[in-house]
């Protein structure tokens, strides 16, 4: 998404509201935007003669514009025309929450640079709980170092399992 110019945004008046409100559908708890959408999904609003994205002007409109500009409007929903689903995340928060939550992350075995799978990793984990093997033999018998093994177990990587 290209950086939110602002200016564009504002709280809208009743009569704004009335015409936004023209082109909501309650779906369940999600509130989706029908109108016009860009190719990504998003929904666009001329407002105030200007287009906007849909879900940032809603939010806008409910909570004001965020303290730190440099905020986005975030989706916790797999839906780009939701309205309701939304929040004020950064950049980062935004990018990784949509990844863990869409299966997009390259956490692990899902990264294509991974040695390992999620199944060694475990096994990893409990081969060394026993204290019959070093980091070092680990990593002989996996095919990792001992620097990475020793990630693993002290769960500076693979976090996520």
């Amino acid at each position: 998404m290209p950086k939110t110019n602002w200016s564009k945004y504002d709280k809208m008046n009743a009569r704004e509201l009335k015409r936004f409100n023209k082109f909501i559908k309650e779906e369940g708890e999600h509130r989706l935007w029908t109108g016009a959408c860009i190719k990504a999904g998003y929904g666009v609003f001329k407002f105030r003669k200007h287009m906007v994205l849909t879900h940032t002007l809603a939010l806008v409109h409910k909570e004001g514009k965020p303290d730190d500009l440099k905020m986005e409007c975030a989706h916790s929903c797999r839906f780009k025309n939701c309205i309701s689903c939304i929040s004020w995340k950064t950049h980062s928060q935004n990018q990784g929450e949509d990844r863990l939550r869409d299966g997009t992350d390259q956490y692990g075995e899902k990264n294509s640079q991974s040695k390992l799978t999620n199944e060694k990793v475990l096994s990893i984990r409990a081969e060394y709980s026993t204290d019959n093997f070093t980091q070092k033999e680990l990593g002989l018998k996996y095919g990792a170092s001992q620097q990475e093994i020793s990630n693993i177990v002290n769960r500076k990587t693979w976090t996520h399992i």
